[in-house]
């Protein structure tokens, strides 16, 4: 049996992505979506970017993207996902 992973947003969701916003980005917040997908996609200057956020206070985001997003991130052909775990980044 496949293990199934919550659609949960980590607690320093909020915080990226008014950062983002602040930026003037265009965001669409995927988060909900479950199955590997990443969190949000980022309009930003002309180019999209999926985007996984990773709260490092916590074993989870410590431990990085978990098996079902690797697999979605190895099979998506339109670029990288970016994981990210602050503003600053």
């Amino acid at each position: 049996m496949t293990r199934k992973y919550g659609a949960k947003k980590d607690a320093n969701h909020v915080e990226i992505v008014t950062a983002f916003k602040k930026l003037g980005a265009a965001l669409l917040d995927l988060s909900a979506m479950g199955a590997g997908c990443p969190d949000l996609l980022v309009m930003f200057n002309g180019a999209t970017h999926f985007v996984d956020i990773k709260n490092p206070n916590t074993g989870y985001g410590k431990r990085g993207l978990n098996p079902r997003q690797k697999e979605w991130a190895t099979e998506w052909k339109g670029g990288p996902v970016y994981m990210i775990s602050t503003v600053e980044q």
